[in-house]
């Protein structure tokens, strides 16, 4: 995995998934919860494909959250 900040403060983040991990399975079943939903978003791969990480990466967050109380 390679983090750059970015000079606003943001950061920039690039990583590999292998063929057939966790993660990776994850990505694929939150878009197709995306296209079931028939959000208008969904309909373009690259917006599909933000969405579905950012809802993977909220759920991991939120699993974490419960497993620490």
């Amino acid at each position: 995995m390679d983090v750059r900040r970015r000079p606003d403060g943001s950061a920039h983040v690039k990583f590999r998934l292998m063929p057939g991990s966790a993660f990776l399975r994850a990505l694929r079943l939150a878009e197709i919860e995306l296209l079931l939903d028939d959000d208008p978003r969904a309909r373009q791969k690259e917006t599909r494909q933000y969405d579905a990480f950012l809802m993977v990466v909220d759920r991991i967050g939120e699993a974490a959250r419960s497993s620490s109380t």
